[in-house]
């Protein structure tokens, strides 16, 4: 039986390629090597970087490399985006009570705006996971109350969609929207 799951981050859970791809073609501008097209880059990266950036610019120290990269890198870390499903396959776990750990080298700047921006997609924070019975009577109080089913989703941190087919599967309204029994 599985009880923990170990991700990585980039390629795992985020597609980081575009903006990795970027700031390395930024570094090799600086070091006045001649830029690498994607395709070239998903052939020769590899790990760990240092192995790939010696065979290419092999005359530019680490603290330099490092500086250009991360520089350019804030500027184009806004292609970062989460991979299908990656989403989906945390709440899963987190559902089945599997804990979850997050092991990478990404940089703790860039992963901290990655995440922001990226929990920032309109997904709200409860959005597929399982209803409680108390989240059932606090759905229930609302509707009761007449509140707006926008109203209801943002309380209850979950899409309208999801309030909605709530109230049908707890028998408060029909398929047609129509309030049951009234």
């Amino acid at each position: 039986m599985l009880r923990n799951i170990i991700f990585d981050w980039s390629g795992t859970l985020v597609d980081d390629l575009p903006a990795v791809w970027r700031a390395t073609n930024f570094v090799f501008n600086q070091a006045g090597v001649a830029e690498m097209t994607i395709e070239q880059f998903r052939a020769e990266f590899c790990l760990p970087f240092t192995l790939f950036y010696d065979r290419y610019i092999p005359h530019v120290a680490l603290p330099q490399l490092e500086t250009w990269f991360h520089g350019h890198f804030r500027q184009v870390q806004d292609s970062v985006v989460e991979l299908p499903h990656a989403r989906e396959f945390l709440l899963y776990c987190r559902e089945r009570g599997l804990r979850t750990f997050l092991l990478s080298t990404v940089h703790q700047d860039h992963f901290a705006a990655q995440i922001a921006r990226n929990q920032a997609t309109g997904v709200p924070r409860r959005h597929q996971l399982s209803w409680s019975p108390e989240e059932d009577a606090r759905l229930r109080k609302a509707f009761d109350a007449g509140q707006a089913i926008g109203a209801i989703a943002a309380a209850h941190e979950r899409k309208a969609g999801a309030i909605t087919a709530r109230l049908i599967g707890l028998g408060l309204i029909t398929e047609d929207g129509v309030v049951a029994g009234g």
